[in-house]
């Protein structure tokens, strides 16, 4: 069974990822197709090849599963791990005998329970007394509604989840009538969309960038620029330094360790140090995010007649989250680093193949399989083959050298 399975982040007040909800679908899922009873929900999770995919797709997190009635009435729910799995309830369960039983059943069995899109008109709120945590969409909730659910379920010890939080304005308005957690796409945007100056550690990290993908690398001045600033240059020996090089003798050096690189990683992953250094204080998901995006787009490329645009590829993925993570508007961004034109062009939204393999990249992310089968004829690709490449991009950020330099 080809497996399409998406992520959403579910963060705590910190930014820190507590848990991700998993999107999914099957290609093979149609009504005709379904067996009378079984949800396509109950036959991804029956079928081994979405089991695998929860170690990689969760990083030994939480995950959250959309469940419907005949899920929780059957048994296929009790395939996936009770200690990692919050079973979450859609709005059209309706609270009858078998499923009120069911859920305690679960709860018995060391399942966490949640309500999805949470009102109390919705069929399954009776269920509330029942849960670990409430989901409440923020789109299509009034703020006051917002606020009075999160009065009522703190008082019970059960968490309010805000979803649907897609700005910084949002998840500060959440934030200030009491959620603590939080889901929705907010992180991934800049905070400020308007026009306002370079911060000045960011236009020291804009000249490393500069200097990095500079037609010809200048290694010296290359080494005096990482110097000039201490954690980064800790970051860098720390990631040369790491068990996946194997090194015999400690690298103790700027220099040292920029020759070892070499010119392809002193670019990948000197840019990747970069980002995750402008990055702080934003959430870890987002240069987790940014990476993924850029071994997706990479590991398309022989498939599209791209093969000797790899690297360009692999820079297109990581650098289209470059407002977010230095707050300005992507054209200021890219005014500052020194990409081609047409680089800049696919990031700014030009068609062309590249800007559809990043789009297919981003369809795969949000669980869009909608636009992924638009973009996948386009580049006259199977919708299941990029979403197969998506999956090990995902994987290998979580075990790979990239992982690694995310941690360092």
């Amino acid at each position: 069974m080809d497996a399409f399975v998406a992520r959403q982040p579910v963060f705590d007040n910190d930014h820190s990822v507590f848990g991700y909800e998993l999107f999914f679908r099957s290609s093979l899922c149609n009504a005709a197709e379904i067996p009378e009873g079984q949800s396509p929900s109950s036959r991804l999770i029956a079928d081994g090849t979405f089991l695998g995919l929860i170690e990689a797709m969760s990083g030994g997190k939480q995950i959250f599963v959309n469940v419907e009635a005949e899920d929780l009435l059957g048994e296929y729910i009790l395939l996936l791990p009770a200690d990692r799995t919050v079973v979450e309830i859609v709005e059209s369960v309706k609270p009858g005998k078998l499923v009120v039983e069911a859920c305690h059943r679960l709860k018995k069995r060391g399942y966490r329970l949640a309500l999805d899109n949470y009102s109390k008109d919705a069929p399954h709120a009776p269920l509330a007394d029942l849960v670990d945590y409430v989901k409440v969409d923020f789109l299509a909730t009034s703020a006051v509604d917002c606020s009075m659910i999160n009065s009522h379920f703190s008082g019970q010890g059960i968490d309010c989840i805000a979803q649907k939080i897609e700005t910084w304005e949002s998840f500060r308005m959440a934030s200030s009538i009491g959620y603590r957690n939080f889901q929705g796409h907010y992180f991934s945007k800049p905070e400020v969309l308007r026009h306002k100056p370079l911060a000045g550690s960011n236009i020291h990290h804009f000249k490393l960038l500069r200097e990095l993908h500079a037609t010809e690398l200048n290694l010296e001045q290359l080494e005096e620029t990482f110097k000039g600033d201490a954690v980064l240059t800790y970051k860098l020996l720390r990631y040369v330094n790491s068990a996946f090089f194997g090194w015999r003798s400690e690298i103790k050096s700027v220099g040292h360790a920029l020759v070892l690189l070499g010119h392809q990683g002193i670019r990948r992953f000197g840019s990747l140090l970069v980002l995750a250094r402008m990055g702080e204080g934003k959430p870890s998901e987002l240069l987790t995010q940014a990476v993924i995006r850029a071994r997706s787009c990479e590991s398309l490329a022989e498939f599209t007649g791209l093969r000797d645009r790899d690297e360009e590829l692999f820079l297109v993925g990581m650098l289209s989250l470059m407002d977010a993570i230095a707050d300005c508007l992507l054209p200021e961004a890219l005014r500052s680093l020194p990409i081609s034109n047409d680089l800049k062009s696919v990031l700014l939204g030009k068609k062309s193949t590249m800007r559809d393999i990043l789009q297919a990249t981003i369809a795969c992310e949000k669980g869009e399989w909608d636009a992924l089968r638009q973009v996948a004829d386009r580049l006259g690709l199977g919708e299941d083959m990029i979403a197969e490449h998506y999956l090990k991009a995902v994987e290998g950020v979580q075990q790979g050298p990239d992982g690694a330099a995310l941690a360092a």
